[in-house]
């Protein structure tokens, strides 16, 4: 089967160009990266100067905070938008694990039983004395 050659192009909010182009069969994981890496080039100034998501805590923490800030999610519902969110797949009793660090510290609460636990974000209350 013969491909062709397909370019991406796009313009970021600064103005700059980025491309780049597959010659023969087309992957949808690299296709998906390169947009996710255009999130990053393109971010606003004002988030340039956050810390990079390190650690496996840290970006479990941050999925989180924007992606499940107003959700009851269960384990698979996590582990199936880290996937598509950090192109990754670590083991889900990883995961499970950080889950639970979470609910001990204060960040997440838990329902229901082993194996059918639901997690929700507890956003902070901040207290503000004058």
């Amino acid at each position: 089967m013969k491909y062709r050659k397909i370019r991406v192009e796009t313009t970021l909010s600064d103005g700059s160009k980025v491309y780049f182009v597959i010659k023969g069969k087309p992957d949808m994981d690299k296709i998906k990266r390169f947009f996710n890496m255009l999130d990053l080039l393109d971010e606003d100034e004002n988030t340039s100067n956050i810390m990079p998501l390190s650690s496996l805590y840290d970006k479990v923490k941050h999925l989180i905070e924007v992606k499940f800030n107003s959700e009851i999610f269960t384990l698979s519902d996590f582990y199936r938008v880290y996937k598509q969110y950090f192109m990754e797949a670590p083991k889900k009793s990883t995961l499970a694990t950080y889950l639970t660090r979470l609910v001990d510290e204060g960040f997440l609460i838990r329902q229901g039983y082993r194996g059918k636990y639901a997690y929700k974000y507890i956003k902070p209350v901040i207290d503000i004395k004058e």
